[in-house]
C-alpha cells in the first residue's frame, strides 16, 4: 500500500491518521489529527494514531527491532541522542525514575561516596519513593525548598558541613533537575546553576542533569541542547515528552561509565524483551524537535495576544519554559466545554478557574485564529 492510501485508510477508519516518515528517512512525522491539547508536553497521540505511526515506521526496509533492549532501532536512537547531547555513548531505560537512579549509583560509586545534594523540589527527591536510599544506600541532601534551584553557597554549606562530622560521609555528587516539573517547569536560574557547576568540579563531585525537559528549555533559552549537557557527566532526557513515545527515557553520559549498564538495566527489572515501539517513535521525532518547539512558541504568543483583553488574563513565569497559567474565573467551567468542542483540550481549573497551560507542539495543527476563538465565548471578533 502507497503513503497517500495507507493514511487515507486509517482516517476513513474513524482513527486520527498519521503520515509519518520512516526511520532514516527526513523529515519529522506529520500527524494528522487536528486537536490542540494544552495538558501535555507533547502531543498526546491517541492509540490510534501511535498504531498508524508504528505500522508506517515498521514498514520501512531498514527496520529492524530490539532483543532486550538492545540492538535494532533502539541501538539506533541510542547513538543518535549521543551525538546529540555531545556524549560518547547512550543506554534507553525504561524510565526516567530508572535513569536518575542508575546515574547517581554510578556516579557515587566511582566517587567513594553515598550522598547526593539535590533540589527539594525535584523529582529525585519528591517523586521516586525514596528509591535511591531504598535499592542502593544512597543518601540524598535537598536544597532550595519550595523552589527552582538554588545558589552555590547552599552547596557549600551542605559540603562544609559533611566534611565537619565526626564520621566521614562524603557527597559524592549533585543532581540538577532543570525545567523543574513541580515548579511549574521553571527553570533554574543560569547564573546560579553556573555557580554550582563550577563549585562542584571543583571539589571533584559527579554531576548529573536531569533534562527530562531539556529540549523544551532548550527551545525557551538561549543555551542549545548541546551547551546545556556538556558540563554534566550524565543526562537523563525523556521520550515521551518531546518526543512523544508512549514511555521511555535515554541516559548518556562517557562510555566507561556506562559500560555494561544494561546488566543493572536488567538487575532493576528494565531489561524489556522488545521496546522498538518507543524508540522508533522517539526516533521518529528527534530531529527539529527544538526549532517545531521555537514555532509553537511563536503560535502560544499569538493566540495569548488574542486573548488579551477578552475577560481572560494569561501569565508567563519571567524564568519559566512551557507552562503559563490562564485565569479566566468563573468562565472557566464552560470556556473548557466549548474549547473540547472545537477540538481544543484544556487541563481541569483550579478552584479559582485559572488553568495551568502547556505549550508544546499540537498548537501547530490550528492557526491562532481558531484556538482562540475555541476558548473565548462568541469567538474571536
Amino acid at each position: 500500500m502507497d503513503r497517500r492510501r495507507f493514511v487515507a485508510g486509517v482516517a476513513a477508519a474513524g482513527g486520527a491518521a498519521c503520515a509519518a516518515a520512516g526511520v532514516g528517512r527526513p523529515g519529522p512525522p506529520a500527524v494528522a489529527s487536528g486537536r490542540v491539547n494544552f495538558t501535555r508536553d507533547g502531543l498526546d497521540l491517541s492509540p490510534v494514531e501511535q498504531a498508524a505511526l508504528l505500522g508506517e515506521l515498521a514498514a520501512a526496509s531498514d527496520f529492524a527491532v530490539d532483543s532486550y533492549s538492545r540492538g535494532g532501532v533502539v541501538e539506533q536512537l541510542e547513538r543518535k541522542f549521543a551525538r546529540e547531547l555531545g556524549k560518547e555513548a547512550a543506554v534507553f531505560v525504561p524510565t526516567g525514575t530508572m535513569a536518575n537512579h542508575m546515574a547517581l549509583r554510578r556516579l557515587c560509586k566511582r566517587g567513594n561516596g553515598r550522598r547526593v545534594a539535590v533540589q527539594a523540589e525535584s523529582h529525585v527527591f519528591r517523586d521516586a519513593g525514596d528509591g535511591a536510599q531504598e535499592l542502593s544506600g544512597l543518601h540524598l541532601l535537598p536544597l532550595g525548598e519550595e523552589r527552582p534551584g538554588f545558589p552555590a553557597a547552599d552547596l557549600r554549606r551542605a559540603l562544609d558541613r559533611t566534611a565537619a562530622g565526626r564520621v566521614r560521609t562524603k557527597i559524592a555528587a549533585v543532581a540538577i533537575e532543570t525545567p523543574v516539573r513541580r515548579c511549574h517547569d521553571r527553570r533554574f536560574s543560569p547564573g546560579d546553576l553556573d555557580e554550582v557547576i563550577a563549585l562542584a568540579r571543583d571539589r571533584g563531585l559527579g554531576l548529573h542533569l536531569d533534562g527530562a525537559r531539556l529540549h523544551i528549555e532548550a527551545a525557551f533559552g538561549g543555551r542549545s541542547v548541546r551547551e546545556a549537557a556538556a558540563p554534566f557527566d550524565t543526562v537523563y532526557v525523556s521520550l515521551y515528552k518531546a518526543f512523544h513515545a508512549p514511555s521511555g527515557a535515554i541516559l548518556a553520559g562517557p562510555a566507561d561509565l556506562l559500560e555494561g549498564l544494561y546488566h543493572e538495566r536488567r538487575m532493576f527489572g528494565g531489561g524489556m524483551p522488545q521496546v522498538w515501539p518507543f524508540a522508533a517513535i522517539a526516533l521518529s521525532f528527534l530531529d527539529g524537535t527544538v526549532e517545531r518547539l521555537r514555532r509553537a512558541i511563536t503560535r502560544a504568543d499569538e493566540v495569548f495576544a488574542r486573548l488579551a483583553g477578552r475577560g481572560v488574563r494569561v501569565e508567563r513565569f519571567p524564568d519559566g519554559t512551557n507552562v503559563a497559567l490562564l485565569h479566566a474565573g468563573s468562565d472557566a467551567a464552560p470556556m473548557r466545554e466549548r474549547a473540547l468542542r472545537a477540538g481544543v483540550v484544556l487541563p481541569v481549573p483550579d478552584a479559582s478557574g485559572t488553568f495551568a497551560i502547556k505549550i508544546n507542539e499540537s498548537l501547530l495543527r490550528k492557526d491562532a485564529d481558531a484556538i482562540a476563538a475555541g476558548l473565548l465565548e462568541g469567538g474571536v471578533r
